[in-house]
């Protein structure tokens, strides 16, 4: 093969891959935009629920799937009714 042949295909590779990384790219930016803009708040969670688990959090230096937990179970120990 002669240099300008292993040339041209280098740059037709090197063309391909920018495209395709840069595809890859937008998709990836595209679905964290979709992420972003679907989250909805939980309805289910008051602002009293958040403020337990705040405090929970704080007074035991649990992290937040930890306090939700004992929140819960502590209001359903109490006999507190829950959605």
């Amino acid at each position: 093969m002669h240099w300008n042949t292993i040339g041209s295909f280098a740059g037709i590779f090197c063309i391909f891959m920018v495209g395709y990384l840069l595809g890859r790219a937008s998709a990836a930016r595209a679905a964290a935009r979709h992420a972003r803009t679907a989250w909805k708040p939980n309805p289910a969670i008051s602002d009293a629920d958040i403020e337990a688990i705040k405090l929970y959090r704080q007074r035991d230096g649990s992290g937040l799937k930890e306090a939700k937990q004992a929140v819960d179970a502590m209001s359903a120990g109490i006999g507190t009714a829950r959605n």
